[in-house]
């Protein structure tokens, strides 16, 4: 099943503001990925493969903050592909307003240049993708309790958001 159709089949289901702007924006370039219900890893309450653009996950009833994690991952690989063709293809006089904008406040944001610790034995600091993706699944249950401190989700929610606002803007 289709990320949309799932999300169609939970309706008047709690899902936050950014699990909905998520599968907006992978639907709209056409790249919203598949849902499975598997067995996982114990512990395991999502997970999302690049490779054949399928979001897993052990329960067809997922967590909201896990829903906002997974879906994270998925468009934060789709505007990286992009961030990539815009600045490598279009030469930068070639480029319109948005997609300039886009491109320096990728470069800015990318998670590969984040200035925060990253810990090989943290799951939730193992790589910058997943401190981006952790922000944005605890900031999508009121009181969610993250392994971070709260400021750190909620600025990695934000960096996410705005550079969700200037993709999305880039494809009108």
């Amino acid at each position: 099943m289709d990320l949309i159709d799932f999300l169609k089949s939970y309706a008047g289901r709690f899902y936050n503001n950014d699990v909905n702007e998520n599968a907006a924006t992978l639907q709209k370039i056409e790249a919203a990925p598949q849902v499975q219900i598997k067995n996982l890893e114990p512990n395991v309450l999502g997970q999302y493969k690049g490779s054949t653009n399928t979001l897993n996950f052990p329960t067809n009833n997922p967590k909201p903050n896990t829903l906002a994690h997974e879906t994270t991952h998925a468009l934060d690989d789709q505007m990286r592909d992009f961030y990539l063709m815009y600045a490598s293809i279009f030469p930068r006089e070639q480029q319109t307003l948005e997609q300039k904008n886009y491109i320096d406040a990728y470069k800015k944001l990318r998670p590969e240049d984040t200035k925060l610790p990253l810990d090989k034995e943290d799951v939730y600091r193992t790589n910058a993708s997943e401190l981006r993706a952790f922000g944005v699944g605890n900031n999508a249950v009121p009181y969610n309790t993250g392994y971070a401190l709260p400021h750190v989700d909620a600025t990695m929610a934000q960096e996410f958001a705005i550079l969700r606002a200037l993709f999305n803007k880039t494809l009108k």
